[in-house]
């Protein structure tokens, strides 16, 4: 203490300015580390987080359009159904998994990386799954009340709908009686 005793008051002025300005270099100095560092992270959140955030949720309205597609092809049977569930898959879910490989390559966690690689995976296999239901549902075994209408109960109708109109016909050209008329149900 007593050096600073011996400076005299311009000194003493001089030196405390000087530590102002050495605290203020370093507060500098650390604040512009701090702020490449909020720009790196920012520069990360918009460039690759929210495209990828974005393009997952573009993602889930893809198999949500195609789900919808499919149930509405499974209800009504429509062709148009059909491609609009080709139109979902076309438009919204691979362009979305394509996005999502190519950043992929730049994600510095391996278990962001993994994930992508599950979700193609499981994409695939649903993609498969959908196909096959839609595969399914088109099939006359689907519904097995309709094959045996089809293939059994109208056949046997036509056959039988035939033999009433012969029989019909025959009773029409017969004198009218009321037993007749009773068996034909118009009397």
């Amino acid at each position: 203490m007593k050096i600073i005793n011996n400076f005299s008051v311009g000194k003493k002025i001089a030196g405390g300015f000087g530590v102002v300005l050495l605290i203020m270099a370093v507060i500098v100095i650390v604040t512009m580390g701090k702020v490449s560092d909020t720009k790196a992270i920012t520069d990360r959140v918009s460039k690759l987080r929210t495209p990828t955030a974005l393009n997952t949720g573009a993602m889930m309205n893809g198999i949500n359009h195609s789900l919808a597609a499919l149930r509405g092809f499974m209800i009504l049977g429509k062709d148009k159904f059909k491609s609009e569930r080709m139109n979902a898959w076309n438009s919204e879910i691979d362009p979305s998994m394509k996005y999502m490989d190519k950043v992929s390559v730049n994600w510095t966690d391996p278990n962001n990386v993994e994930s992508v690689k599950i979700i193609r995976s499981k994409l695939a296999d649903f993609k498969k799954f959908q196909q096959e239901i839609e595969d399914i549902s088109s099939s006359k075994d689907n519904l097995p009340a309709t094959k045996v209408l089809l293939y059994e109960a109208a056949p046997k109708a036509a056959i039988l709908l035939t033999n009433i109109t012969k029989m019909i016909n025959i009773e029409a050209k017969l004198p009218a009686t009321p037993e007749r008329k009773a068996l034909l149900g118009i009397g």
